[in-house]
């Protein structure tokens, strides 16, 4: 029977950001329910594949019979997003343009705002279906969108229109996704990305991943597949590619339920199938144990991010963290004794930070050699969708040119704002060597054992030259009775000069590193840290703590 579907072009945009290209597997899950339902799918990543805008509109263009354009993206693709558009129609384009991710999810207006036709909110492999479905009828009329769900459109009067969105109860039930961009992903030295679960139980301030768990009737915020479902993607996984090392994008890998049983029983598949596998996670601090780290690590466990975020309890609170002081430093220890790399996730600062907090934080920070961080100077952004985000909207703390990546807040402490102007200024003078230095181990690639100790071994500098700088400032600016600005910065300045040989000297060593294990880093700055409105040091509140 023939085939009269049109095609459905999915679209990765150019990402400006610090972080390195890996695969869409959001979009590869997208295009395998499409085709499920026999519509063919073309999949561009301009991302991985290095594409400019106008190279991304040329390929676009060069697709017959497109039933519509669907762009995957965070809110910083917005201007992204609005030029493919204003290319695309004078062209001669004129076809539906719809958009998803978290960005869309929480921004839906900004995206109607720039061209995009319809925003799919929250998951979905269901919502691009019944779009599909919709748009392939050829008595399609804009009103008929009240059907799909998770839609916002525009109105005819120029009003904005919504419909709840929905997800997938049953991990199990989606197709495996599409993994059309895998060549050049692993070309590129990345591991495969896999996804175990979705979702996470916590409820921190700061983040996103609640809010859009929530946003369907179904209140359920962490889901997972089954490990029999994990296994047959690994092990189709090795036979279509020989891949044996993973990226799981979980949000939170371990959750109640996972435990040392299922780790176990995890592990005795993997082995039944002959797999031998190495794998890189995100967890909590709260939910480890010495047998549980010891038992993924026989599994193939070799790195994981932790949410330590801060080493104060009184701040662990106020972020509404479900881990305690204890919890973290015996999590950092555990995974030190059995050598799982650490990539520990900060947030120095928000707006009630206190003195004693920072340094209490630089305190704990002394005792350990083995977590990489992305960098001393970090604060709590205000995404919207957030709780963090809605406590400082209702109490005012908001600035009105808030960035829209971050949304800018005064800091209650004076002190704590001259302590963070200067660590800001610090981290923005090396933060480009930095990330390239952290790069390998923050966003893992498939390298042996021993790459990966030569990269920590020229990273670790860069981690006590943070914390020798931090300690100075504390010093500096304790031993006068009025914490001054100028005089900060003008040490911080000066120790800027004196340690650009370092930077320079980890960057040529890092250079070669990726000459020597092939290695391509094309990351950008990071946009977080070049944002107009820096904060100076000063607060707008009439009573400080």
């Amino acid at each position: 029977m023939e085939n009269n579907k049109k095609t459905v072009v999915l679209v990765t945009p150019p990402s400006h950001t610090h972080r390195t290209a890996e695969e869409n597997l959001g979009i590869g899950y997208l295009a395998s329910s499409l085709r499920a339902k026999g519509f063919p799918v073309v999949i561009i990543d301009a991302w991985l594949y290095n594409y400019p805008i106008n190279i991304l509109v040329e390929k676009i263009l060069t697709i017959k019979n497109i039933l519509f354009v669907g762009i995957s993206c965070y809110r910083s693709s917005l201007d992204d997003v609005g030029n493919v558009i204003k290319q695309l129609r004078p062209l001669g384009y004129n076809g539906v343009v719809t958009v998803g991710g978290f960005g869309p999810t929480f921004h839906d207006s900004d995206f109607l705002s720039v061209g995009v036709d319809v925003v799919l909110k929250g998951e979905a492999e269901d919502s691009i279906v019944e779009l599909a479905n919709l748009l392939n009828n050829r008595n399609y009329q804009k009103n008929n969108l009240s059907k799909i769900s998770g839609a916002s459109w525009l109105g005819q009067a120029g009003q904005i229109n919504r419909t709840n969105p929905i997800k997938a109860d049953h991990l199990d039930s989606l197709f495996f996704p599409a993994r059309d961009t895998m060549a050049m992903n692993l070309q590129m030295k990345n591991p495969a990305h896999l996804v175990t679960s979705r979702g996470c139980t916590s409820n921190c301030l700061f983040c996103s991943i609640i809010s859009f768990e929530r946003l369907t009737k179904n209140r359920v915020t962490w889901r997972q597949r089954s490990i029999g479902n994990i296994i047959e993607e690994i092990k189709y996984l090795f036979n279509e590619y020989g891949i044996s090392t993973f990226k799981i994008v979980d949000d939170s890998f371990i959750e109640e339920g996972r435990d040392v049983v299922w780790t176990e029983t995890f592990l005795n598949e993997l082995r039944k199938n002959n797999l031998k596998i190495r794998f890189r996670t995100q967890v909590k601090a709260n939910v480890l144990t010495s047998e549980l780290v010891v038992c993924l690590k026989e599994a193939g466990w070799f790195s994981t991010s932790v949410g330590i975020e801060n080493f104060a309890e009184t701040a662990l609170r106020r972020m509404n963290k479900s881990s305690s002081l204890e919890q973290n430093l015996n999590a950092l220890a555990m995974l030190e004794e059995n050598g799982i790399y650490v990539v520990m996730n900060l947030i120095l600062f928000d707006h009630s930070t206190t003195w004693s907090e920072l340094k209490e934080n630089l305190f704990y920070l002394n005792k350990f050699s083995w977590p990489v961080i992305k960098g001393l100077f970090t604060e709590m952004y205000a995404a919207e969708g957030t709780a963090y985000s809605r406590l400082l909207k209702k109490r005012g703390e908001l600035l009105p040119n808030s960035n829209f990546m971050n949304r800018q807040y005064n800091l209650v402490n004076h002190d704590v704002g001259v302590i963070y102007t200067c660590l800001k200024k610090w981290h923005k003078s090396h933060s480009a060597v930095y990330d390239h230095a952290i790069n390998v181990i923050a966003a893992p690639k498939n390298l042996p054992d021993y790459g990966y100790q030569k990269y920590f071994r020229v990273y670790r500098p860069l981690y006590d030259l943070d914390l020798q700088f931090f300690a100075k400032l504390i010093s500096l600016l304790e031993q006068s009775a009025h914490k001054q600005l100028p005089q900060a910065l003008e040490f911080t300045n000066n120790f800027i000069t004196n340690t650009k040989q370092i930077f320079a000297t980890v960057e040529g060593e890092v250079t070669d590193l990726d000459l020597d294990f092939g290695i391509s880093y094309q990351a950008e700055s990071n946009p977080f840290l070049h944002i107009p409105g820096d904060r100076n040091g000063k607060s707008h509140r009439k009573n400080t703590s």
